[in-house]
């Protein structure tokens, strides 16, 4: 319950200022839906709009996942369907970037990173998508019930006291060695960032010592995940595992993402 009325608030909140700003006359009719996953993979949040009803309505189907972004966008596009009835789909999809109020580049994140450094070595600090952070790392094999409740937890540590910022070890040619930052890379697409901060330290594999990083990083290379876990250890879990691992990344990565696509 606690849940839902969250969501209905963040909706009303988002609904209410956008009427206000594109000066329509619109009732919202929201249903917010408390099953896990939507009909669709990577879409939480459906909108219709109506707008020869009397007054004009927008109806709006939102599900757990939906991040601000999202639920952002389908109000902008179904009450510009209410204001300018005439317009086809495209047209009001070109007017979506502009109500939506943002560049993605400079949109407000609510994540706090701590200052201080995950390693004490020389590095570079870089912005990138949490996306591109994640394709570079081995997917996380964990459940989806464990992943769920450990995005979550550090979602409430993000909006609150803040945790290190994600990081990456690579070699002299760009190869990611090593990482950090998985879950708060995920957690940081829940809350709507379009970048992050991330850590990059540069490790000479030959001389077994880490180096001032260049002025002009190497493009970066995926880490070899089978690499990975010899190196900790641990077994070399089959690949279904793992693509069903990044599966549920992809699921709870609808909340921002495929950021690049919105």
């Amino acid at each position: 319950m606690e849940l839902e009325a969250g969501i209905r608030r963040d909706v009303e909140r988002i609904f209410g200022e956008k009427r206000r700003r594109l000066e329509v006359d619109a009732k919202l009719d929201l249903h917010v839906e408390t099953v896990e996953a939507p009909p669709i993979v990577d879409e939480n949040v459906y909108g219709e709009a109506f707008p020869f009803e009397k007054p004009p309505r927008v109806w709006m189907e939102v599900f757990p996942e939906a991040t601000t972004r999202e639920i952002t966008k389908i109000v902008c596009e179904e009450l510009l369907h209410i204001k300018h009835p005439g317009l086809s789909e495209e047209e009001v999809g070109r007017m979506v970037p502009a109500c939506v109020g943002d560049d993605p580049e400079t949109t407000a994140c609510e994540a706090r990173w701590s200052d201080e450094p995950n390693l004490l070595y020389p590095h570079s600090v870089v912005q990138l998508r949490p996306q591109a952070f994640l394709d570079l790392c081995p997917p996380l094999p964990y459940t989806h019930e464990n992943l769920k409740s450990m995005v979550a937890d550090v979602v409430e540590e993000l909006k609150t006291k803040g945790r290190y910022k994600p990081f990456f070890k690579v070699n002299l040619s760009g190869q990611v060695l090593d990482h950090e930052g998985r879950i708060r890379a995920i957690a940081a697409k829940r809350l709507g960032c379009w970048k992050i901060p991330m850590e990059v330290y540069f490790y000479d594999e030959e001389y077994r010592e880490y180096l001032k990083p260049p002025k002009k990083l190497p493009p970066l290379e995926p880490q070899r995940w089978r690499e990975f876990h010899i190196r900790r250890g641990k077994p070399v879990p089959p690949v279904h595992t793992f693509y069903m691992a990044g599966l549920m990344v992809r699921v709870l990565g609808a909340a921002g993402e495929i950021v690049e696509h919105i």
